[in-house]
């Protein structure tokens, strides 16, 4: 790592955003005005995030019902829970920041709320209500499909969260998004009764997990970067591009892409192939050729001796 004598001061405004497409221009904007009522109230960030995965949840058993109505309600059900999952963030940091434990529950609660859509589906699926591949959903090959999806869907948040975050190091930025191991081991350490040093735990493995699909390393992840403006080009020259491409893989546009074969599923009678061919054969690809590119931008900064 090259520790420059000048270096350049960097905000978060500087760098340019590389939000999912689908936060940045829908989800926010709708929650920001559910923000706008609740920042006033006592309601906590930490009980819309519980709140977001009950009305995940409640979505989930609707789409299990298998009905054309209950299934059409139960993927609005997951949307609300998806805008609620957005609120818990815009609420802590308008009350003036949230805490490592506040965002731990919400990355629970994206695996409850994205855990109830493929489950529900599947359930309505093999309730008749949906066909696979223009045949009866019945054996082992849907719920095969339906399972490489979703671990698809877990790895590629992670590898997303991830290089977002390391996007971020290198730019010099501290914020909670780059919450790493170490900081994740040190709460754990200091943590206060058993549900919090249970919950951290589990983060610390999460962090652990996400240096080894990125073949890093927790010295690698929890480095901090002074770049000069030259290096600092150079580095949104060649990790931003890569970067935006993951967002196109996170788990809000995942999730968009699950409700809307929710939706259609009812008058197509065809929401499962559709999503498994995107979520378990496309994304990967797409997944494989954005590692190539990114692994080609860290050797290019890896010989300027910035990483």
């Amino acid at each position: 790592m090259a520790v420059p004598s000048t270096t350049m001061s960097i905000s978060t405004t500087s760098i340019p955003n590389a939000e999912e497409w689908i936060d940045r221009y829908l989800h926010r904007p709708v929650a920001s005005v559910v923000v706008s009522m609740l920042v006033r109230t006592s309601v906590t960030p930490n009980q819309v995030t519980l709140s977001a995965a009950l009305v995940g949840l409640f979505g989930g058993m609707l789409i299990g019902l298998a009905t054309p109505m209950s299934i059409l309600c139960g993927g609005a059900m997951l949307w609300c829970a998806v805008i609620l999952d957005c609120v818990d963030g815009q609420l802590a940091r308008a009350r003036g920041g949230g805490t490592l434990v506040g965002r731990v529950l919400d990355g629970l609660a994206d695996l409850v709320i994205a855990s109830a859509g493929h489950v529900g589906l599947l359930v309505a699926a093999y309730a008749g209500a949906i066909r696979f591949c223009g045949e009866p959903t019945t054996g082992w090959t849907p719920f095969l499909w339906m399972v490489a999806a979703g671990v698809s869907m877990i790895v590629h948040a992670n590898l997303v969260d991830y290089h977002k975050g390391r996007l971020l190091r290198l730019s010099g930025i501290t914020s909670g998004a780059t919450h790493a191991r170490s900081e994740a081991e040190s709460a754990h350490q200091n943590a206060n009764g058993w549900f919090e040093k249970r919950l951290l735990a589990f983060y610390v493995n999460y962090c652990a997990f996400q240096e080894t699909l990125a073949h890093s390393s927790s010295q690698a992840t929890t480095k901090s970067y002074s770049l000069t403006a030259d290096q600092l080009r150079l580095v949104r020259e060649q990790l931003l591009g890569p970067t935006r491409a993951w967002t196109w893989l996170g788990p809000s546009t995942r999730m968009a892409v699950l409700i809307l074969c929710i939706w259609a599923a009812p008058l197509a009678s065809a929401g499962i192939e559709f999503y498994v061919g995107m979520g378990a054969i496309f994304a990967n690809i797409f997944g494989i050729f954005v590692w190539i590119w990114i692994t080609r931008a860290n050797a290019k900064l890896a010989e300027q001796g910035i990483i």
